[in-house]
């Protein structure tokens, strides 16, 4: 079953809570039985009674004397409840508050004797003659020339009530205030978090809902950085997503823009021949003549436009070779010599010798073709157009360079947009084009791993220049035949 965001996070702050919550409670639990109260009360009760005997010792040294030892073992004792005696450097009983012919409860202490002082909160453990186990402390006096004992019988650690009576009263009621505590800060906390992040996210669903709905606005970067990086992806995305529907408007006004002029001259001319205006050979020659000519800018027009699509899509059936660019500029120069000397344009080229590359010989023609056809129908008469090529690291840069009219800076950046024509005063004529050319062009280019930029100078001309990556292994082949060449 789906859970609101909110939800889960105030779950998820619970559960952590109580997950803590029952750490931090067996980790009491075994705290306890490994030093239960007990033991605890046991070590405060004889380090007491250890400070205070030494403190009486100190201040009257002649209650050590070997004549008095016996009396003040049992005094001190008397006066702290506890078993004392004194030891010998070596281990020997001097002195027992409970006699020294006490035969059931006699003491033996492990040799050598090691005083436990460096540890308050631990004391030493035995068991007597009988079996009986006592704690004690062990501390020197008088110089090292004895040593204290301070015993008491050592209860059973745990049982069953004590057990319950510890957890009841050091365990379970601490626990559930800290823990109805940790609750209710962990609950505050879900609510500012789950507003901190959930608030943004609903504004980011509500957005991407107007987006589907076709209308959406920018929205503010807030919440965690990874909510400011969906929303941010997302603006991304609902820009990109009202370029693609303007571009997609535009593309249908443009196509139907561009249909609706020849298909109104061939309606016009295929009426004027039923209606028989056109009765005449000159006339019905002439109707013909532009219904084939308008019909023909049609078909082109459709095959542009299937071209692109297929780019567009992966499909084109382009066949990879490897391809000498030299020798396929040069047959581009050859092919529109005559249309530059027609309109008195200098055609000249400079094709250095490249690697070859990989590519749609076909395809790529129909690129520098387009090139050098746009620089001679855009450069006056006594003009220039230049075609070079030039080899910069694994790429081969081919320069259509003219000197004509050049580009705005306007229209500089929207050259390769579909149906685009930055010079307005050719959208009619016998040049007239649909401006897919260079769309067409990049969409080559990029099919083949390369780029095409443009630069341009108004008054000055234009530059485009194509970057080809280099086939490394075609001009490999090339060279190992030309060296078996004899």
């Amino acid at each position: 079953m789906a859970t609101s965001l909110r939800s889960r996070l105030w779950l998820s702050f619970t559960l952590l809570t109580l997950f803590s919550i029952l750490a931090v409670g067996i980790g009491l639990i075994l705290e306890l039985l490994k030093n239960p109260p007990a033991y605890r009360q046991a070590v405060v009760r004889l380090r007491v009674a250890e400070a205070t005997i030494v403190t009486h010792f100190e201040r009257n040294p002649a209650l050590l004397l070997p004549a008095r030892m016996e009396t003040t073992a049992r005094q001190e004792a008397q006066a702290a409840g506890m078993r004392i005696l004194l030891l010998s450097p070596q281990g020997n009983v001097l002195a027992d508050s409970r006699g020294l012919n006490e035969t059931t409860s006699a003491l033996s202490f492990p040799r050598p004797l090691k005083p436990n002082d460096t540890n308050l909160a631990q004391v030493n453990s035995l068991r007597d003659s009988s079996r009986r186990a006592w704690w004690y402390t062990l501390r020197a006096v008088d110089n090292g020339a004895l040593y204290l004992v301070v015993a008491t019988p050592r209860s059973p650690l745990i049982t069953l009530a004590t057990l319950v009576a510890d957890l009841r009263d050091e365990v379970l009621i601490p626990l559930l205030e800290a823990g109805s505590i940790a609750l209710l800060v962990a609950f505050v906390l879900a609510i500012t978090l789950s507003r901190w992040i959930a608030s943004p996210l609903h504004r980011i669903a509500s957005a991407a809902g107007q987006i589907a709905a076709g209308s959406s606005h920018p929205l503010p970067l807030e919440g965690p950085k990874e909510v400011q990086d969906l929303a941010l992806a997302l603006n991304e995305m609902s820009h990109k997503v009202q370029l693609s529907q303007q571009s997609q408007r535009d593309f249908v006004a443009n196509v139907s823009h561009e249909l609706k002029t020849p298909l109104t001259s061939i309606q016009g001319f295929a009426q004027a021949i039923v209606d028989g205006a056109a009765q005449t050979p000159e006339a019905l020659k002439q109707a013909g003549g532009v219904i084939l000519a308008e019909s023909s800018r049609m078909y082109r027009l459709v095959m542009d436009l299937l071209t692109l699509a297929r780019l567009d899509a992966g499909t084109a059936d382009l066949h990879y070779e490897p391809l000498d660019l030299e020798a396929l500029l040069q047959q581009v120069v050859m092919k529109f010599t005559p249309q530059a000397n027609q309109a008195r344009v200098n055609l000249q080229s400079q094709l250095e010798r490249v690697p070859d590359v990989q590519g749609d010989s076909d395809r790529l023609a129909q690129v520098f073709g387009n090139l050098v056809d746009n620089a001679i129908k855009y450069t006056p008469a006594g003009g220039s157009v230049l075609v070079r090529t030039q080899l910069s690291g694994d790429k081969v840069l081919v320069h259509v360079a003219d000197s004509g009219v050049g580009i705005a800076p306007d229209d500089l950046t929207r050259v390769f947009e579909r149906f685009y024509r930055a010079d307005k005063s050719r959208q009619s004529g016998p040049d007239h084009g649909a401006g897919l050319g260079l769309a067409i062009a990049r969409q080559i280019i990029q099919a083949h791993g390369g780029t095409i930029t443009v630069s341009s100078s108004l008054g000055r001309g234009s530059e485009f220049m194509v970057r080809l990556p280099v086939s490394y292994l075609a001009e490999t082949i090339r060279a190992k035949s030309s060296q078996l060449t004899p």
